[in-house]
């Protein structure tokens, strides 16, 4: 999101003929993409397993969560290990669908 907001300004600055200000925008553009990958590489070097086992162990145990998503490590490899079947798939999808969007509206960190 941040390397688009850097091009949309470049992109503007251009139009306005500030042509400095478009070609640092658009290096700062880069360098955002460029953070992305290297923070996961970095920073996340989790498999599937430990980043739910830690998130786990960081925020829910700790209380940052306000009591949601115990046993969340076993949730998900009771779901990932369930019978490859219809339903079992379906309940894994609504259960990740509902993690997924507590992650995007917790500020848990």
């Amino acid at each position: 999101a941040e390397a688009n907001e850097h091009l949309s300004q470049a992109v503007a600055q251009l139009h306005h003929g500030n042509f400095e200000a478009a070609q640092l925008e658009a290096y700062e553009a880069a360098a955002a993409a460029a953070r992305v990958p290297l923070y996961q590489h970095l920073v996340d070097p989790f498999t599937s397993r430990e980043a739910l086992w830690s998130y786990e162990n960081i925020f829910v145990l700790s209380g940052k969560t306000n009591g949601e998503w115990k046993e969340l490590s076993v949730t998900f490899e009771a779901l990932k290990s369930a019978a490859a079947e219809e339903a079992a798939a379906q309940a894994a999808i609504e259960k990740a669908r509902e993690f997924v969007s507590f992650c995007e509206q917790s500020s848990v960190a």
